[in-house]
């Protein structure tokens, strides 16, 4: 690679049958924030504590959620080059390069095992 990328945080998924119920716990008894919220009905969200952060994500089973969700989000700086160079590497991408309304750019590639993990930059 010939532009420096930096990672700066790692974002686990966290795979839960009841948001309101994990929001709750997170919130109420170990002081999480809640960063933000998502879906109709609510189905995501960030939540953050000092320099950590995670995301809960809602599905039935908690133990087979194939390749719904991705497994680990990476922030970086220059999203847009390690892209490029993944691409250019011939890693499979899984969701190309995209800005979403809640302040993000990123893209989502799979690892010889099969895991989605998500690269983001806060735009």
């Amino acid at each position: 690679m010939t532009t420096k990328i930096t990672y700066t945080n790692i974002r686990p998924n966290l795979v839960v049958s009841n948001l309101e119920k994990s929001l709750k716990f997170y919130r109420d008894l170990l002081d999480f924030n809640v960063e933000t919220t998502m879906g109709e009905p609510t189905n995501f969200a960030i939540i953050s504590k000092d320099g950590a952060s995670m995301s809960l994500v809602v599905h039935d089973d908690v133990y087979d959620v194939g390749w719904a969700w991705v497994n680990m989000y990476i922030d970086v700086v220059n999203v847009e080059d390690l892209y490029e160079h993944c691409k250019s590497s011939g890693i499979k991408i899984s969701y190309d390069l995209a800005t979403h309304p809640w302040g993000m750019k990123d893209f989502t590639m799979v690892d010889p095992d099969g895991h989605q993990i998500a690269f983001g930059e806060r735009q």
